[in-house]
């Protein structure tokens, strides 16, 4: 043991004396990543967002469909809202105007001749579609135009189908381009006829807004982060020099981690689009920070006790840089668990968290030490008296600006005060912080499961997307802005046949009686292409009607719409697509409401049932859209967050007990912070319902994460926590050693759990609900942490321990679990010290 000792305190003389080689190393890294680290945020806002596992139900469905339908999947959809509600019968047409008013458009002769030439055009400009070729349908389509028209007549739709994901970067520039024709376009302004209103909305500028929210929000972020920092850095140090090293470390840990994920993405591979830039880099600037306050503070108490500078440093590394290593272990547990997850964009924001982690503690003990040799003790300035600080008893001066009103000492005071108050009564102290945050927890349990999945409730209300989609939502049936395709997949059928379409005209039938108690407000399928509701079928009787002229000519054009039904609805990819049809329901609710993928499951049961009894042979059902999607999110999430809770939970209750050798202390610990992330997970819910009129529930991400975090982070406060508490109870005793850890070291801790909460609270800053959720979770969860945990729950319990908490076991447990361990390590001291 002392052979190791004397090997460790050898290693941190030699980097604290070589101190140049490492800030020579450290600014070639810097130099090596700046580049690639500025192209992080780029890359992590963009690119291929299908989260969900190839195994998923609605990726399979994916695939029948492409094996079948020889045609792009309908990816993300560029809707155009034309509506006029200033008059009661709604848009107008070139009937009504007759030969009374000259030189004026009616609305529709607006849409197809005005509207929709430009929008192709656009389209065939920005894209590699070839001209002439049709890709934005209108009401006047004949098959699917007729759907484009709201049942009271005030709005028309004009659709543009993509086959690309919703936020791909190849919609961007289309609908950035699309925006400007609508909104910027001078000459297109002034066709459009008087009061007519028009709205951009659909997935695809839902994607692009998202986008563009995540970036200004990022630049917000990063510039609340910053002065932040530095706020906390100057009132914690009230030395500009200490706070100025420390946030060269945290910069510098910033930007090796992004500039290292970037360089992974192009060399090795490893994706890094899915990962959340504001979470990674609020995070990495916390845990640097606080690793920084850390060793700082061991350096300082070195110096006061009369070490060189030079000395100071290596003697800090010795003693705190195990601790912070051992400590840092344990959020690379969550983080690892994180990166095991099935969920891309679990996965990928694990793995560079991690990365983050790593570089936090890396420049602590090799930059900051360095950086710390530069200045020496005029890095204190302007605390340092003139004469040397190694020999000062006295080295620090008392001269802030809170001091002139306040005690020199307060804080000690206030912490020696509490001290007395809770040795006197642990048992009180412990009851009502722990039934605190029980009843808290009660509230985080209540909303643990009322997650939102929805595109829209993330972004900004005053967003273009946003507004389109509630002037869409106020013309249309919730369910038409998302219906769910269901694929039927019988070999023994052959569906370009009449008795196959007859068969499905029954199973339409079948489910459409049952509307009501399936929630279903509509149903599509190669027997009813325009649905079965009333206007529906009246709107397909006047399509029929419409085919007019003599017999042959009739029959010609039947059998022209009839070959683009089927291939609406049939497979035309040999040799599976004749075996293939498909079904659209629409319910009655929002396709990502939490009763939409309810009604799914039941409708899929339904459907089979009614399928099996009315088609021979063997049909297996796919269904694939939003609904599905957002059924299989659920799942893969609530699969993923009870892995990454049991896993970490393991994970660190094996380290910690490992570290501490005390399971009766670390297995109550784990669980007061496993009581805090869900008292999180509560009051943010409650907090965002109180203030957000729309509040649908917690982002699904943001509840992982706020776990994955707070259940790394916390636990490893703690642990440093109980190192300083063993450090002072091997010479003070046991019950005096939890006080005057308390007394001695709470500022720092106090320090490092308000730098991580206020760090965190940046986050607030950001544009997208995800972030604001997370941020105020983690800020709230630490400070639960600090103030209640770490400064009342856990010294209380420890004081209750070792007064026999458990009556009569207590001798046995102490002896077992609790003061052999303390008595052994300061035996081992009394033996190295002789």
């Amino acid at each position: 043991m002392e052979e190791r000792r004397d090997g460790l305190l050898r290693l941190c003389r030699a980097m604290a004396n070589h101190w140049a080689l490492a800030l020579v190393v450290w600014g070639l890294v810097v130099l090596l990543l700046a580049a690639p680290a500025s192209r992080f945020d780029s890359l992590a806002t963009t690119g291929d967002l299908r989260f969900l596992p190839e195994n998923a139900a609605s990726r399979q469905a994916e695939r029948a469909f492409s094996k079948a339908f020889d045609k792009d999947l309908l990816r993300s959809l560029i809707v155009i809202c034309v509506r006029r509600t200033t008059r009661e019968a709604g848009l107008t047409s070139a009937e009504e105007f007759g030969d009374q008013v000259e030189n004026r458009k009616s609305d529709f002769d607006f849409i197809d001749d005005d509207l929709r030439p430009m929008l192709e055009e656009i389209v065939h400009r920005s894209t590699d579609v070839p001209a002439g070729q049709q890709t934005v349908t209108t009401f006047s389509d004949k098959l699917l135009g007729p759907l484009l028209n709201s049942e009271d007549g005030q709005a028309s739709l004009a659709v543009l189908e993509l086959p690309y994901d919703f936020r791909d970067p190849r919609n961007a520039q289309l609908v950035g381009d699309i925006e400007d024709l609508l909104y910027a376009d001078r000459n297109f302004r002034r066709i459009i006829p008087p009061g007519l209103e028009i709205t951009l909305s659909g997935t695809a500028p839902v994607g692009r807004d998202r986008d563009l929210a995540s970036q200004n929000g990022l630049f917000r972020i990063q510039l609340a982060l910053l002065l932040v920092s530095i706020a906390l850095l100057l009132g914690f140090f009230r030395a500009p020099l200490l706070a100025f090293v420390a946030l060269v470390t945290a910069a510098v840990s910033v930007v090796a981690t992004l500039g290292t994920a970037v360089c992974l993405q192009d060399w090795a591979g490893v994706n890094v689009a899915r990962a959340l830039p504001s979470l990674v880099q609020t995070v990495t600037v916390g845990l640097a920070l606080v690793c920084s306050v850390y060793l700082i503070a061991r350096y300082r108490n070195r110096l006061a006790s009369g070490d060189s500078c030079a000395e100071a440093t290596a003697q800090a590394l010795r003693g705190g840089g195990l601790a912070l290593l051992k400590a840092a272990s344990l959020p690379a547990a969550a983080c690892i668990m994180l990166s095991l997850t099935t969920h891309q964009r679990f996965a990928e924001t694990g793995q560079v968290l991690l990365l983050g982690l790593l570089f936090a503690v890396l420049t602590a003990v090799s930059l900051l030490p360095s950086l710390l040799r530069i200045f020496e003790a005029k890095i204190f300035w302007p605390r340092v008296p003139v004469d040397d600080p190694a020999i000062a008893n006295n080295w620090t001066s008392h001269s802030g600006l809170g001091e002139r009103f306040l005690p020199a000492d307060w804080t000690p005071r206030l912490r020696r005060r509490m001290a007395g108050l809770m040795s006197a009564r642990p048992g009180r102290f412990a009851s009502v912080s722990f039934v605190t945050l029980c009843v808290f927890s009660l509230l985080g349990l209540w909303n643990y499961s009322h997650l939102n999945y929805g595109l829209l409730a993330d972004l900004p209300a005053e967003s273009r997307s946003s507004t389109g989609s509630q002037a869409v939502r106020s013309h249309f049936p919730p369910g038409a802005l998302g219906p769910t395709t269901v694929l039927l997949v019988n070999e023994s059928q052959n569906f370009l046949r009449d008795p196959a379409i007859e068969l499905l005209q029954d199973v339409s039938d079948a489910m459409y009686a049952e509307r009501d108690r399936l929630g279903l407000r509509d149903v599509f399928s190669v027997a009813y292409p325009l649905g079965m509701t009333e206007a529906g079928r009246a709107k397909q009787q006047e399509l029929e009607a419409s085919l007019s002229g003599p017999p042959a000519l009739q029959a010609a054009r039947r059998a022209g719409m009839r070959a683009r039904v089927v291939k609406q609805y049939v497979g035309d990819q040999p040799p599976q697509g004749k075996h293939v049809t498909r079904i659209n329901l629409m319910f009655e609710h929002d396709p990502f409401d939490p009763d939409s993928i309810r009604l799914l499951n039941h409708n899929l049961r339904v459907l089979q049932a009614v399928v099996d009894d009315l088609i021979p042979g063997q049909t297996t059902l796919h269904a694939f859209g939003s609904t599905p999607a957002i059924r299989d999110m659920a799942q893969t999430v609530g699969r993923d967050q009870l892995w990454v809770l049991a896993g970490t939970l393991l994970l660190v209750l094996g380290l910690l007990s490992w570290y501490v050798r005390q399971p009766v202390v670390v297995m109550p610990l784990l669980g007061f912070h496993l009581l805090t992330a869900i008292a999180s997970l509560g009051i943010t819910a409650a907090t965002f319902w109180l203030f957000d009129g729309e509040f649908a529930g917690i982002d699904w991400k943001a509840r992982t994460l706020l776990f994955s975090v707070l259940l790394g982070v916390s636990p490893a406060l703690s642990f440093l926590l109980l190192e300083r508490t063993r450090r002072e109870q091997q010479t003070a005793g046991p019950v005096r050693g939890v006080l005057k850890a308390l007394v001695k070291h709470g500022g720092d801790d106090v320090g490092a759990g308000l730098i991580l909460a206020i760090t965190s609270a940046a986050l607030l800053f950001g544009s997208l609900t995800t972030l604001r959720q997370l941020g105020f979770g983690l800020a709230f969860g630490m400070l639960i942490d600090t103030f209640l945990v770490r400064m009342v729950l856990l010294p209380s319990y420890l004081i209750l321990l070792e007064r026999e908490l458990f009556g009569r076991y207590s001798p046995w447990l102490a002896q077992r679990l609790g003061a052999s361990y303390w008595k052994a390590q300061a035996d081992s001291v009394e033996k190295l010290s002789a």
